[in-house]
């Protein structure tokens, strides 16, 4: 089933997000193609034979877009109320799960060979639908479309294993129920932002002539004091590093323009929020299942992006903390702690470390006294400094981090300020002491050489393999996605991926045993899980939630789980 609904360069649901795109009132469904593999048609929604259909599998791409607009559709009357899917599922979401390109114009050619026309789609941008449906240039291209994903599905279906398919139902379940949100303190978080942005545009000096983050007028500027100008703005940056160590002080005004870009985008995200906004006061938003399609993780999308919100507050806004559970509900917040460090030493067979962080070790001191010399208690209330730097070595150095590279990610990750050859002596130190890590980079940059010509599938505890497609063994290269750009490769780059394909897993199947047990999941950010949950429930117990949490699943029995929970009226870490 597929759904043609009227849009423009303003109206979009890129920009919009499914929810608030169909309660616009520009709003306009018109036309749907249904394929059942023999027959298809297209026409209005009001004309189809909806309950002839009713009842059975229902099949879309982009399946979270279309159940919204059918859901639409009903509110207006226009699909009777009484007819519903037996299941709703969505190719877009199986041919992601097969490293395909998840468009339909690119699934459609990588995994059933078809050639999809989208050119009468972009002529319909701002064109009138009521002339739009009668074309018959439309209703080829809808059944085109809905044929097409139903050659996916009949084709590659028995690929998709019943626990992913749940996994993506319940990701657009997710989204669809949504967020309850602090309102009153979202308008009040804009209008601050707002008097912010007007006083700090007043301190850029070529904001009448120019874009205030423009890197031109920057560089004139720059060049005007006498000084380079940085090679990025980005405050994350390492080269920005460098030069704010050398110029900062003599030119303080590239600070002021990451101040207003960091506002800027604080306050677009604020605006996001209100627009998605339910009438039930629940923020509506989209979660890709397997986003991420090299790792199966989840990602953003459509404009407001929950995996990528502020870790800091700006000038006082938090927007973490607008996000509440409902009235009469808490948040647990239960966050797998360390799990890509514990993960790493489980692929790598590290049987000694993993059984001291079983006996209740952190993954930070069993690491530095197996390769820093430690000997005493507690590592982080006895020796702060070093523990930094166990830290930096764990989450920075296990998958191949150079000394360059390291300078910044202690920096980052311990607050530690390494020149470059004490950076270059520390990664010497942790490839010297940690043999097995190494051992397995070689293992597995091994494997994929031995695929060149070939696809490299790399099998995972849990059963399911990531592949790498067309694999030149003289470049190191390959492609991720099926038909997609070729990205370099190298052991540490292949253990990372395992790593973060494993974690997801082990969470993924923690996720589908709280949902079984009757628990609301609202949220999934990287290696964590909030749930809404009843106030002064017994089952709202957050050691109840990490217990959940903490099984670990039949193929990684060896490896010992860790859940951290925090029980809270507002969103936070």
């Amino acid at each position: 089933m597929d759904f043609e609904t009227e849009y423009s360069a303003s109206y979009t649901v890129r920009k919009l997000g499914h929810y608030a795109y169909c309660a616009d009132p520009r709003f306009n469904a018109y036309l749907v193609a249904v394929c059942d593999g023999s027959t298809s048609s297209a026409c209005h929604p009001r004309d189809f034979d909806w309950r002839s259909i009713s009842g059975k599998l229902w099949i879309s791409h982009n399946a979270g877009f279309d159940r919204v607009v059918f859901r639409r559709l009903q509110e207006q009357r226009i699909i009777p109320a009484d007819v519903a899917p037996s299941r709703w599922l969505c190719t877009a979401s199986l041919a992601s799960y097969l490293q395909a390109p998840r468009d339909l114009t690119g699934a459609a050619r990588t995994l059933v060979g078809l050639n999809l026309d989208k050119n009468p789609r972009r002529r319909a941008k701002g064109q009138d639908s009521r002339q739009l449906t009668l074309t018959a240039e439309m209703s080829d291209y809808a059944r085109a479309d809905a044929g097409a994903c139903h050659a996916i599905w009949r084709n590659h279906a028995h690929r998709w294993p019943e626990a992913e398919r749940r996994l993506a139902e319940l990701t657009m379940d997710m989204g669809d129920y949504g967020l309850a949100i602090n309102r009153p303190a979202l308008d009040e978080a804009i209008v601050t932002l707002d008097g912010l942005l007007v006083e700090t545009l007043k301190e850029i000096p070529w904001s009448k002539t120019h874009a205030p983050t423009s890197p031109i007028a920057l560089a004139e500027a720059c060049t005007a004091a006498g000084i380079p100008a940085p090679p990025s703005t980005a405050r994350t940056s390492a080269e920005f590093d460098s030069w704010a160590a050398e110029y900062g002080e003599r030119f303080p005004l590239v600070r002021t323009m990451q101040h207003y870009r960091r506002l800027n985008r604080t306050k677009a995200v604020l605006e996001a929020m209100r627009t998605r906004i339910k009438p039930d006061g629940r923020l509506a938003y989209e979660l890709l299942y397997f986003g991420a399609t090299q790792t199966g993780r989840w990602s953003g999308s459509n404009g407001w992006n929950a995996q990528n919100l502020n870790r800091a507050d700006c000038e006082g806004v938090d927007i973490r903390r607008l996000i509440v559970p409902a009235p009469g509900h808490n948040f647990i917040i239960a966050d797998y702690a360390q799990i890509e460090a514990r993960v790493t030493l489980f692929l790598a067979g590290d049987t000694e470390a993993l059984e001291a962080i079983r006996a209740g070790q952190s993954v930070y001191q069993v690491h530095a006294v197996k390769t820093m010399a430690w000997g005493g208690q507690d590592l982080k209330k006895e020796n702060p400094k070093l523990y930094a730097l166990a830290k930096a070595r764990v989450l920075g150095l296990g998958f191949g981090c150079g000394a360059a590279r390291f300078v910044h990610v202690a920096k980052v990750l311990g607050g530690i300020t390494l020149n470059f050859s004490e950076s270059e002596r520390v990664v010497r130190e942790y490839r010297r002491s940690n043999s097995l890590i190494v051992q397995t980079w070689r293992e597995l940059e091994a494997e994929f050489r031995a695929r060149d010509g070939k696809t490299y599938f790399m099998y995972l505890p849990s059963g399911r393999y990531l592949r790498y497609f067309d694999v030149d063994a003289k470049s190191m290269t390959c492609s991720t996605v099926r038909g997609g750009h070729r990205e370099k490769i190298f052991g540490g780059r292949l253990l990372e991926n395992k790593v973060q394909a494993t974690a997801r897993d082990i969470m993924a199947a923690a996720g589908l045993r709280l949902h079984d047990a009757g628990y609301r999941v609202v949220l999934s950010v990287h290696d964590e899980l909030v749930v809404e949950a009843p106030a002064n429930c017994p089952l709202a117990d957050p050691r109840v939630i990490a217990w959940i949490m903490c099984q670990p699943p039949p193929w990684a029995e060896v490896l010992p789980l860790s859940v951290e929970t925090t029980e809270a009226q507002e969103y936070c870490k």
